[in-house]
């Protein structure tokens, strides 16, 4: 386990507690928790110990049609706690979301996605160049794996939303750029970029929409803090035109879009 914040309103439909599960096997460029990366790091608890804190607010939880969404980390890597948790959350009267960008294998799958009401997955690209390049990976295998789960999340009939963080190349500010001046072997701001990802969603009846996630610098600090080097120190979020631009080109896909 990592942490546990009990009251949000993002990450999931309405008012939701966030499980974060500890460890992580990709190095994405603009992870804002890194000090969740490490599986060792974190601590051990039971559902009933995990669950504790969110019982005084069952209340609110139910009320908004929300509930637990298990994030990380990545949760996927502890398929058998998340199943677990999710259980828990039912037999409380709430719904049970996973936030990951895809991990383990068919036969997990098969086994954890019955428990699963929503999937949040976090697509980094629809193509496996540009996957590699963010998650750190060092072949396709991730991206292999993505779409694996997603296929998988369809056979379950998972209620699935991509998201997607959108990060613009070339704004970077004045003395704090990359030694190439830009960002545009990671950028996902391009309309080939939109359009792949406007294929896979449509690929699957499942999917609900994509969310777009403007690129922060929220957990930048971190990075520091661990003694790591900021791969994106340097660049801007996206301009509200950039990101009202891809917002209209998966529209006009036939896309539902949130931001």
């Amino acid at each position: 386990m990592h942490s546990v914040e009990t009251f949000t309103a993002v990450d999931g439909h309405g008012v939701r507690a966030i499980v974060f599960l500890q460890g992580c096997n990709k190095r994405c460029v603009f992870c804002c928790n890194p000090d969740s990366w490490s599986p060792s790091s974190g601590k051990t608890m039971t559902v009933t110990q995990v669950f504790r804190p969110l019982l005084p607010k069952l209340g609110f939880y139910r009320k908004s049609g929300g509930g637990v969404t298990i994030s990380g980390g990545e949760p996927l890597l502890q398929p058998r706690f998340v199943k677990a948790l999710c259980l828990k959350a039912r037999e409380l009267g709430l719904t049970a979301a996973i936030d990951t960008a895809a991990a383990g294998v068919e036969r997990q799958w098969r086994d954890l996605l019955p428990a699963v009401d929503i999937a949040l997955v976090c697509v980094k690209s629809a193509h496996p160049a540009k996957h590699e390049r963010i998650t750190g990976s060092h072949d396709a295998r991730p991206h292999r794996v993505m779409l694996a789960f997603l296929d998988a999340c369809e056979a379950f009939r998972v209620t699935t939303w991509l998201r997607y963080v959108l990060m613009s190349g070339g704004e970077t500010r004045d003395g704090d750029a990359k030694s190439d001046g830009d960002f545009r072997d990671l950028a996902t701001d391009s309309d080939a970029e939109i359009l792949g990802v406007a294929r896979l969603a449509k690929r699957h009846e499942n999917v609900a929409g994509v969310e777009i996630l403007p690129y922060h610098t929220f957990g930048a600090y971190k990075w520091r803090d661990m003694g790591l080097e900021y791969p994106l120190r340097g660049m801007k979020p996206p301009s509200v035109e950039t990101v009202a631009r891809v917002k209209r080109l998966l529209e006009r896909q036939g896309v539902r879009v949130v931001v």
